[in-house]
């Protein structure tokens, strides 16, 4: 069997925790596990497993990367990270996050430098989280502002579980990989 490891990142209050938890109703039965350091969520089918991780001490932290490389905090996430074989970037759409938004967006790309990662070599797409808020910014704005070489930008509400199978999808594809249709089983181990 093989794994695939994507890594959902973002700003802290993006919607990743949320995105992971539709996710997990979408695909099967949520089980919560406190073993592990960074939450996850796993995905299987006869030939295939999808890991999925999301950030949670980088994205509520401004840190050193050469500073942190050291603390175990940080550790499991930067494995998680350097494993990654596609990248999902939460967005919250609010004009007061986008600056906060553009410097994290910067930070990942020095995080994916430090652990000698071609940014070019990673797929990417962005979840433009929070469709359902009416003061979010237009989603050309966010594309000029939050890019990446041949991204791609999906619109979702993870509260309401929409659009997150279709980032998941989205990003699947760039892979070569076959798209879910919620009739696989996951669980998120926490």
């Amino acid at each position: 069997m093989t794994t695939v490891e994507i890594f959902y990142d973002g700003l802290g209050l993006s919607g990743k925790r949320t995105t992971l938890a539709a996710l997990a109703a979408h695909l099967g039965s949520i089980a919560h596990h406190q073993h592990h350091r960074i939450p996850q969520l796993t995905v299987s089918r006869a030939d295939l497993r999808i890991a999925i991780s999301r950030s949670t001490y980088r994205a509520s932290r401004i840190y050193d990367v050469n500073a942190v490389r050291n603390d175990s905090t940080f550790v499991s996430e930067f494995d998680a990270l350097q494993r990654a074989v596609g990248l999902v970037f939460v967005v919250d759409p609010q004009l007061e996050r986008l600056t906060q938004q553009i410097r994290y967006l910067e930070q990942l790309r020095t995080d994916l430098c430090f652990l000698g990662r071609d940014l070019r070599a990673i797929p990417v797409v962005f979840q433009i989280n929070k469709s359902d808020l009416s003061s979010g910014l237009e989603l050309t704005t966010l594309r000029n502002e939050l890019s990446w070489p041949d991204a791609s930008y999906v619109q979702a509400c993870a509260t309401r579980g929409a659009g997150v199978l279709e980032v998941l999808n989205s990003l699947l594809q760039k892979l070569g990989i076959a798209t879910l249709d919620g009739a696989e089983r996951g669980h998120i181990e926490d």
